[in-house]
């Protein structure tokens, strides 16, 4: 077997995989486990890759039009990620965060991957591993769904819309087979057989899913094997094969249009983020271009949660969490990368469409499998505009796309170009092996998570800030930098410096006293740097900021000395979330407690203003008022 054919092994499993990928009791999130799975494979791809190019004197690459534009909007991503300054933090992003200069990175891989080692021979190939894939998705929710609750047995799987959109591009896959086999010869039947089952399961999953978006993909698709069966018929609509497929997207529109109730069985089993409309979206988008460097080049990789903190208006206030991808991926792609980032993208999508339509205008097309990969990605590019930003579907509408430009004439490469392509490849697959460094960030997170369940556990609730939980933030923070983590640890050794600080008051021993004295300032101390570091580590965040304040407030109650800091860092949680009415609250209590009562009713009432069915603090107010 060849280093080339190895490449295209691991990406049939990126393919098989990518659908279901789940690690069972895992308490890292699915995209964290996603973008394992992906690194770890795209490098064993890439590398094989590279090997079987550096062995061969002279190489055949697809280097045409599309693989510039990505290429393109690589560069325009790392551009606004260093204009924007938020270098780690765009560069990683959160855990649960899709939208981070890392991911586009895998992104831009797989489309060079997928367009370079399948060609129009073997991409069906590819398709079809997608789909078993899909499959073994829908068989394992049917099992959670069914057996799951008695045998205590559950998977963390994609979210319903993610999997309405794989369950119908398995579908227009099957649905394709059983026509490309329509004539039924005995050394078909089993292909048609297989193809039929996959097809029954993916429909009942899109009717449990009860996401419309999934019922109208699937009829875009089914359109694309109507076209292909006219145009194999000489458009006479007579025969069977454009007559069913017909019915069959009228089938798949009936089931979008008419009021269906949706079945949300699955819903207790799937994480949903907040959701915000498309004009919302937008309107803080827009009001985050406040200089043309931002209109140009957005405001950075990952940098949507700020954006949505500072200027989500009044109807937000109330909201508990901070969603961390507007209602739509292209709004995304405006908001991080701006209008150049926007245009490339857009660009790499008009191109496809283009020659696209080229394709389906010619009366004579020898190649009638490029539509099914014409649907795949036209299914997976309006997903992009019809729904949230997500990893996975990110990840396809890639990988797709890698495999219908596949088809393109190769370039071969000699002398110069030959050396500096290769000298390029290898230095690309060096830096991906770096990014290896994503799994201190996946260590630090699940040691971060347990640390969420034990404090979360009833019987330890009492001793959460003893030496396991604070162990598990503290290794969190040494293997990644990351604000969330600092900040739950500033909090852990400030609870350990009170229960010290109680402890030397009730102490009977003077020496005893003395030690739990020395003690309590020292994680007094140690509180105080977890908390500023958190706000170096990502001054954007509120939140940061505001713990921050929560932690000098009750500094000061033992060292007087850091008095006003609480209420400094309390200002600048304000600034970044001015329509967060806990933040008014918070100062307003430490004015109060101070004896400016003046200033204290004032950040109330704008509390109340954004929070009005905020009952306790409207009787404060009144009190305060009397």
């Amino acid at each position: 077997m060849t280093f080339l054919n190895i490449s295209k092994k691991i990406s049939y499993a990126i393919l098989f995989l990518l659908p279901f990928f789940f690690i069972p009791n895992s308490v890292i999130s699915p995209v964290m486990n996603q973008k394992a799975l992906l690194l770890v494979l795209i490098i064993l791809s890439l590398g094989f890759f590279t090997v079987a190019a550096i062995k061969n004197k002279e190489i055949k690459i697809n280097m045409g039009l599309s693989q510039k534009l990505v290429l393109g909007f690589l560069i325009a991503t790392i551009i606004s990620l260093f204009v924007a300054g938020q270098v780690w933090q765009g560069y990683w992003g959160y855990p649960m965060q899709s939208d981070s200069l890392f991911c586009f990175i895998l992104f831009s891989s797989l489309f060079f991957l997928f367009s370079n080692v399948f060609n129009e021979n073997n991409r069906e190939n590819a398709y079809r591993s997608f789909t078993i894939g899909a499959f073994t998705l829908g068989i394992i929710y049917l099992f959670q769904i069914f057996l799951g609750s008695r045998l205590e047995w559950k998977a963390i799987l994609p979210g319903n819309e993610e999997s309405a959109i794989i369950f119908s591009l398995g579908l227009i896959f099957a649905i394709n087979c059983i026509f490309k086999n329509f004539n039924f010869k005995k050394n078909n039947l089993l292909q048609v057989l297989f193809a039929s089952i996959f097809s029954f399961v993916f429909v009942i999953m899109l009717y449990l899913m009860g996401i419309k978006l999934g019922w109208f993909l699937a009829a875009v698709g089914a359109f694309f094997i109507f076209w292909k069966g006219m145009q194999k018929r000489k458009f006479d609509f007579n025969y069977p094969e454009p007559f069913i497929s017909f019915l069959l997207t009228v089938f798949f529109l009936a089931n979008f249009l008419l009021p269906l109730n949706d079945l949300p069985i699955l819903k207790p089993f799937v994480y949903s983020e907040p959701v915000i409309t498309y004009s919302q979206s937008f309107d803080i988008i827009k009001k985050s271009f406040d200089s043309p460097q931002e209109l140009f080049f957005g405001t950075g990789p990952a940098s949507f949660p700020y954006n949505f903190s500072l200027h989500k208006g009044e109807s937000f206030s109330a909201m508990d969490e901070i969603p961390t991808h507007p209602n739509s991926a292209f709004l995304l792609i405006l908001n991080n990368f701006g209008i150049i980032g926007s245009i490339l993208f857009l660009s790499i999508f008009v191109l496809f469409v283009w020659k696209a339509i080229r394709f389906m205008m010619k009366e004579e097309n020898n190649n009638n499998e490029n539509l099914l990969f014409i649907s795949a990605s036209l299914i997976l590019f309006l997903s992009l505009i019809f729904y949230r930003f997500s990893f996975i579907i990110t990840s396809l509408f890639f990988i797709f796309l890698g495999l219908y430009f596949s088809q393109e004439k190769r370039m071969e490469l000699s002398g110069v170009k030959n050396i500096v392509f290769k000298a390029s490849l290898s230095v690309f697959s060096l830096f991906l092996i770096l990014n290896l460094y994503f799994f201190a960030q996946y260590e630090a997170e699940k040691n971060y998570q347990n640390f969420l369940i034990l404090s979360n556990t009833e019987s330890k609730f009492k001793e959460i800030f003893m030496e396991e939980p604070i162990s598990l933030l503290e290794t969190s923070v040494k293997l990644f930098d990351n604000a969330d983590y600092s900040i739950y640890l500033s909090r852990a050794y400030l609870s350990r410096a009170i229960s010290y600080n109680d402890q030397y008051f009730n102490a009977n021993v003077e020496s005893d006293a003395e030690g739990k004295n020395d003690l309590s300032i020292s994680y007094m101390k140690k509180a105080e740097e977890s908390a500023k570091k958190a706000t170096n580590l990502n001054p954007k965040n509120f939140f940061a900021w505001e713990n921050l304040g929560m932690i000098y407030e009750d500094i000061e109650k033992i060292d007087v000395s850091k008095k006003g800091e609480a209420v400094r860092a309390y200002k600048k949680a304000e600034e970044l979330a001015p329509f967060n009415y806990e933040i008014y609250v918070l100062r307003g209590r430490k004015l109060e407690k101070d004896g400016d009562t003046k200033e204290a009713l004032v950040l109330y009432k704008r509390a109340l203003e954004l929070k009005p069915d905020f009952v306790k603090l409207e009787e404060v107010i009144k009190s305060l008022e009397n």
